[in-house]
């Protein structure tokens, strides 16, 4: 039975039409109009306002509305209608697809499942009953009609708003005011402003709706991290859940959720999952038990549950007009979040019911609602809302979670306030261009509407998206307010990395856009939460009184970013005709200018702040370095914010957050950037502040100083920044023209059908897209999926191909065949080949031919376990063919068109990323052969190509380097070719075999140069192992060593067969071989914690120390405390301790240390227990600088050298999947490279002189700039202290670690007016060559025969004038004394002893 008597309002209708009756309420300019003051007091409670008593109590205001709707009844309907200026342009109305300004559009508010939406759907998900119009003269007014039933928003008569809606209700107009910004933030003040969100919230989202297992959901988790693609979180749709009821997880799929998330978290993720309302209707499963217990389902009007068919079939369907309902659900989200949900989806909540024409529920079910939202009523008064109240609840429910948390709540179905509880997006697009295009005024539509925070499906939702509009839709999608890639199930998975090697790298540039945008994103919604401020806006937002402006589509403002997309298939950037704003807008970008991308314009005044492009949010630290851009106006100033906070929780309502406002003006040449003032109670970070000022075309000057001071830079003349400008404008140009675009590529797109409350159809049928599928919707199935057997006749080719020529041989039938193709659009290729040997059974007649094709003759062969669904598009059973003949008797050949049909439209010419577009001649792969022998990336090996042949893509560099590869290896197998390189390059190399075969089981190698450097530098090696550069994931033991200039190079390298402590010690050992002498065995390895690794170490090196690396620790130590340790004040405390334990200077100190991150990690045992059971106890003397300073580590304390050294390996690499020739092949590229950079860094230490002080004379040239760099900071403190320092004050450490003299020690030298002596210098550092020959104390070579002999041949070969002029030489470098033309000076610190001056005894 229901549970309450409905509440019934008027309707109005025996009021009679007219003017509507107002009064001022909220604040100043705002207006409640109604039909009576009867019919006020009768409307239903607002569901909209933020507070109903808003909307029902005036205010006292002298003002009076400028614009007065009219009212009348008609069929128990109110309309209400508004008439504007002529000119008067329409926005709003929610979420509406079509175009951006809404004249001439009709909308229907009626939360609607409207899959595969079109630009006509007249009712989406969501329903805004709401314009904004913008008059003529730029001023604007916002209307509301304060109804949660079905309105009809009528805008098809110019400058006119109409509402149609059943029962009496008012509406509220909002101005007119001075800008739409003021008309948002007046509504706002009403509706209520957006949540703040999670900062991490505004990274970007992954997800697609058949991530079918935890296995699948954490690889395309690690392939985000692995190919450096930024991302912050991974979606879960329906397919976790235990047959689609909610709350549950599949036992078999998603075994521990928990662990799930937790693995998540580690790599920096957030896990969102997916609740419906729809809950299954089944006993024994225990939220439905518990909800019937309650009383919580939908009625239908006998007072019975309703029950629809959803996901899981039957269903109910909570009641959330109820408080307890809601307090019911909220509950159920609180223990859900427990298993680590980090925000929830609302999906399905319009709500959507499957099997039903109306696609919802009757409109006679029955909510016993709350009072103050409308008491008991029949679905139709609070379908709208039913969206809204869910996803309220499941805000509710995470708060209820975790209060020090902020809920992150995504619904599909929404009302006019649904951005208190939630973000939304799009819903269901569809992969087409049209919605990529429509996207954007969609989402700018919502912002308009009140719901700043949302986005589209980036590549759309359903169908397969294209390379091309992938990476575009990412282009823009990445600097929408909310931004997440997803697809359904059974398409192309929606990842950056699906659709080729350019998407991708497009896909990246994009969203390192996004982070480094985030700090500005953030500020821009904390604004938003605080005062209902637009996020992204349309255009006209810069100027509206400008009527040009308000049509635009194609771009859109992110706060003074202006963001220009092309969103046309063959439009490109370089191709976009961009209309700016009155006032000064300067271009820029971050070195990512890319035709696939927007072009980004900063509006002149104003200073944006820009972070660095992490991979996750949270990898962000404040005192990361901050870059401002700043853009001048007219009168040389700017200014901008900046707002920071934890990021989480709600402590910035406390006053704990920093905003800052930064002002600069230039003045006389000088720019002056500071800190006008600050809010909140935040401490300023320390950090480097970088100063950027745009100057026009892309081209900046930039200027470092630290964050909180005031910073100047001085502008070069009026002609050196013209010509700053010209210089910058080309190189973009340059930039646009070599960047590689994201190839055309055809996909084949399916689209179903679809029933609206419209009528709407969409036919789900197989599409050749040869052109955007806007153009094939309207066919008919039958004229669709027509066979092309040859029955359509769409280009006729034959005249092209009749030739009496006779050709002399096979291959010149195919080239003439092949070129006349190419003119025409399309390519050949073989189908059937036969020659007349006689030794062919099945060439009965003995004939020699050739028969070409269309290449997309023939279909695709079906798989075994046929698919789904068709995926292939090139293949269509194209008919064309021609037949080559060879005459009898070597007459030469002959070409027969045998037919001359194609059932496919045929390009004017080969697009570029054709696989015969561009394919290269002889020569050119020559030209790449060389390159690829030099070492020349295949990048600039096409920017070289480009000038010869313009269609070449990097695809055929590939391709040709393969091919050259392959020719060189040739019959032998990959590990004997491998041995042949090495054979080649004479590496020095050992291998293994299995036992009793001749398979190789590990192998080592060293260059000949290598063992060189080693034998000069062997005082500190890094040891890694990795998997990641090979396709058969084979160990890769790198082992690398420093210099004394401090370059990294490579000592040797080892495949292995596993990571067993066997294997890692018969390469240490081989390593060992290469160490001639005993005296010369490293001091210290530095690994990472792995064991086998570390008991090989101590195997093979026992007397070496085994440093593990500091950085590593640290990070594994954070990742686990950031799981364990709540809240952050707690976790900054912990880190704090941890962070001094590792630093203690000494023993004595490690002690007092350890005791006080015992004492705070007292409420947190398991951390405890963690740092000291896995690092402290069994490892600390390898770690710990009390431990790790009585070494010479020459300041390696971690691997971050040898990371260095491995990212440049990978970058060469490029790819994990290549054979271990190719991995072998940039390995020798980067040892070669090494070599070249370290013997110019030995000339730099020779020949430069940097260090003109006296005191330097005896090191200049014979120790390297970096040793003379630590000298110096240390002589520094000498300097500062005073000479008198001694032992206690200065500890020394550097003579330890790094075998230089300490404070002390110069101090003893500078007080007896005497230079550091070159023996007081650890040879390491004054070794400036390759060789491995024995050095005396002084550091230089014992002999020197062969040069004496060298010059006294060269000597006796000389005529007599050249014997003169050579022994005069030889005698200034012998007797340097005996040849001066001055005395030598007095002072000794004049004459260094390096240029042949008499030492000068000192007392």
């Amino acid at each position: 039975m229901a549970r309450s008597k409905r509440r019934r309002f008027t309707s109005g209708s025996n009021v009679r039409p007219g003017t509507m009756t107002f009064e001022p309420i909220l604040e100043e300019g705002v207006f409640r109009f109604d039909c009576s003051v009867n019919v006020r007091d009768a409307v239903p409670p607002s569901i909209s306002f933020l507070n109903t008593n808003d909307r029902d109590i005036s205010i006292y205001s002298e003002k009076v509305p400028l614009y007065t709707p009219t009212f009348a009844c008609r069929s128990e309907k109110q309309v209400v209608k508004l008439e504007l200026p002529v000119g008067s342009s329409l926005y709003g109305t929610g979420e509406a697809s079509g175009e951006l300004e809404r004249t001439g559009k009709r909308v229907i508010t009626w939360n609607t499942d409207a899959w595969g939406y079109g630009p006509g759907t007249t009712s989406l998900y969501q329903s805004h009953p709401w314009v904004l119009a913008v008059l003529p003269n730029g001023e604007a007014i916002g209307i509301l009609a304060d109804t949660t039933r079905r309105c009809e928003i009528d805008l098809r008569k110019e400058s006119t708003i109409q509402f149609v809606a059943p029962s009496a209700y008012p509406v509220i107009t909002f101005g007119p005011f001075a800008s739409p910004t003021a008309v948002l933030i007046s509504l706002s003040k009403a509706i209520g402003t957006v949540f703040m969100p999670p900062k991490w919230s505004l990274g970007y989202h992954q997800c697609h709706s058949r991530y079918l297992s935890d296995e699948r959901v954490l690889e395309v988790a690690k392939t985000f991290r692995k190919k450096s693609i930024p991302c912050d979180v991974i979606w879960m749709d329906n397919s976790y859940m235990d047959g689609f009821r909610c709350f549950t997880f599949d036992k078999e799929r998603f075994r521990d959720p928990t662990s799930l998330v937790k693995d998540l978290h580690y790599s920096g993720f957030k896990a969102i999952w997916m609740l419906d309302p729809g809950i299954k209707q089944e006993e024994g499963y225990f939220v439905y038990d518990n909800g019937s217990k309650k009383d919580v389902w939908v009625q239908k009007e006998d007072g019975n549950p309703y029950v629809g068919e959803v996901w899981p079939v039957r269903c109910v369907f909570p009641d959330y007009t109820q408080s307890k309902v809601r307090a019911w659900w909220a509950n159920l989200v609180k223990d859900f979040i427990s298993k680590g949900a980090d925000g929830i989806w609302n999906d399905m909540n319009e709500p959507s019911i499957f099997k039903d024409v109306t696609k919802t529920m009757p409109d006679s079910n029955v909510h016993s609602g709350d009072s103050e939202l409308g008491g008991c009523q029949n679905h139709s008064f609070y379908h709208n809302v039913y969206g809204l109240l869910m996803a309220r609840s499941t805000y509710e429910g995470m708060k209820l979670a975790n209060e020090k948390k902020r809920p992150f709540v995504l619904s599909r179905a929404g009302f006019v306030g649904s951005q208190r509880y939630a973000a939304t997006w799009t819903g269901d697009n569809l992969s087409t261009w049209e919605h990529l295009h429509m996207s954007i005024s969609m989402v700018l539509q919502l912002g308009l509407s009140g719901q700043p925070l949302s986005g589209a499906d980036i590549g759309g939702f359903a169908g397969n998206a294209s390379p091309r509009l992938f990476g575009r839709w990412m282009g823009v999608g990445s600097l929408f307010p909310f931004c997440r890639g997803h697809s359904e199930a059974c398409t192309t998975d929606h990842v950056p990395w699906s659709f080729g090697e350019e998407c991708e790298e497009v896909c990246r540039l994009a969203l390192k856009r996004r982070y480094r945008l985030i700090p500005l994103i953030y500020t821009l919604f904390y604004f938003a939460h605080t005062w209902g401020t637009p996020v992204a806006t349309p255009t006209f937002f810069a100027d509206p009184k400008d009527p040009s402006l308000r049509k635009l589509e194609n771009s859109f403002l992110l706060g003074p970013i202006l963001v220009f997309a092309s969103t046309l298939r063959r439009q490109g950037l370089d191709k976009l005709e961009i209309t700016l704003p009155k006032g000064i807008w300067l271009n820029f970008d971050f070195n990512d200018a890319h035709p696939d991308l927007p072009a980004l314009y900063l509006k002149g005044g104003s200073i944006i702040p820009v972070g660095l492009p992490h991979e996750h949010v949270e990898e962000a630290n404040p005192s990361d370095d901050l870059t401002l851009f700043v853009a001048l106006d007219d009168h040389g100033k700017a200014e901008g914010v900046l707002f920071e906070d934890d990021g989480d929780g709600y402590e910035f309502t406390k006053g704990n957050y920093l905003l800052t406002h930064y002002v600069a003006e230039l003045k006389s040449s000088v720019l002056t950037v500071s800190v006008q003032k600050t809010e909140g109670s935040w401490e300023r970070p320390k950090r480097r502040l970088h100063i950027q000022l745009l100057l026009g075309g892309g081209a900046m000057l930039d200027t470092w100083g630290t964050d909180g001071e005031v910073l100047q830079l001085i502008l070069p003349s009026e002609d050196e920044v013209s010509e700053l400008v010209s210089t910058s404008e080309k190189n973009y140009k340059d930039r646009l023209e070599n960047a590689t675009p994201i190839p055309d590529v055809e996909v084949e797109v399916e689209v179903e059908e679809v029933s609206g409350p419209m009528e709407t159809q969409i036919l789900r049928i197989p599409i050749e897209q040869q052109s955007d599928i806007e153009d094939h919707v309207s066919q008919t199935p039958e004229e669709a999926s027509t066979p092309t057997d040859g029955a359509i006749n769409i280009a006729d080719c034959s005249d092209a191909f009749k030739t009496t020529e006779l050709f002399p041989s096979r291959d010149a039938v195919l080239n003439w065949a092949r070129e006349v193709a190419k003119e025409n659009g399309f390519v050949l290729t073989i189908l059937r080949s036969e020659t007349h040997t006689g030794s062919n059974k099945k060439n009965i007649r003995g004939k020699t031919y050739v028969i070409l094709g269309c290449e997309r003759s023939g279909k695709y062969r079906p798989y075994k376990n046929t698919l789904s669904k068709v995926t292939s598009s090139k293949k269509c059973e194209c008919p064309f063919k021609l037949k080559g003949k060879a005459l009898n008797k070597d007459e030469g050949w002959i070409v027969k068109v045998m037919c001359g049909y194609h059932n496919h439209d045929l390009g004017e010419t080969l697009v570029v990323g054709h696989s015969y577009a561009g394919r290269l001649t002889a020569e050119e792969k020559s030209l790449v052969i060389d390159m690829t022998k030099k070492m020349v990336e295949p990048r600039n090996i096409l920017l070289t190509l480009k000038d010869h042949n313009n269609d070449t893509t990097i695809r055929h560099i590939y391709n040709a380097r393969q091919a050259y590869r392959s020719s060189q290896k040739g019959p032998r197998t990959e590990m004997q070719h491998l041995l042949k390189l090495l054979e080649h390059d004479q590496y020095v190399c050992w291998s293994r075999k299995v036992d009793d075969s001749d398979a190789i089981r590990d192998i080592f190698w060293a260059h000949p140069d290598a063992i060189k450097l080693l034998g000069s530098f062997h005082t500190v090696l890094f040891l890694d192992n990795t998997y990641k550069v090979n396709r058969y994931q084979l160990p890769l033991l790198e082992i690398v060593g420093v210099t004394s200039t401090e370059l990294t190079f490579s000592v040797a390298f080892a495949y292995m067969e596993s990571d067993e402590v066997d294997n890692f010690t018969w390469a240490l050992q081989k390593l060992r071989e290469l160490i001639v002498k005993d005296n010369e065995m490293p001091p210290v390895i530095i690994t990472v914690r792995d064991i086998a690794l570390m008991d090989a170490v101590q195997v093979v090196f026992p007397s070496s120390s085994n440093l593990l690396c500091r950085f590593h620790i640290s990070k594994n130590v954070k990742a686990k405390c950031k799981l364990i340790v709540h809240p952050k004040e707690k976790y900054d405390l912990v880190m704090d301790a941890w962070d001094s334990v590792m630093n203690s200077p000494n023993e004595g100190e490690y002690m007092q240390r350890l005791t006080l991150l015992e004492k705070v990690c007292s409420d947190f045992p398991t951390f405890g227990d963690y740092v000291k059971n896995t690092w402290l106890i069994p490892h600390k003397e390898k770690f710990v600088m009390a431990w790790v300073d009585r070494v010479m580590h020459l300041g390696n304390t971690t691997i971050d050298r040898f990371e260095t050294a491995h990212w440049r390996l990978e970058n060469l690499l490029q790819d994990s999947g290549g054979d271990m020739c190719s991995c072998w092949d940039a390995v020798n590229n980067m040892i070669k490279l090494q070599h070249t950079q370290i013997k110019v860094s030995f000339e730099k230490s020779i020949n430069i002189v940097e260090y003109n002080d006296p005191f330097y004379s005896k090191l200049r040239g014979f120790v390297s700039r970096n040793a003379l760099s630590y000298i110096a900071d240390h002589y520094d403190r000498v300097k500062t202290v005073g000479i008198d320092i001694d032992g206690s004050l200065c500890g020394c450490t550097i003579r330890t670690t790094h075998g230089l003299p300490c404070a002390c020690e110069l101090a003893k030298y500078s007080r007896t007016w005497h230079p550091i002596p070159l023996q007081a210098i650890h040879v390491h550092w004054r070794t400036l060559n390759f060789s491995d020959q024995e050095m005396n104390n002084e550091g230089l070579e014992l002999a020197l025969q062969r040069e004496v002999d060298a010059l006294h041949n060269q000597f006796q070969e000389l005529d007599y004038a050249g014997k003169i002029t050579l022994k005069a030489k030889l005698r200034e470098l012998a007797f340097p004394d005996a040849i001066l033309m001055c005395p030598s000076p007095e002072n000794y610190f004049d004459a260094p002893k390096a240029l042949g001056f008499r030492e000068r005894q000192i007392n």
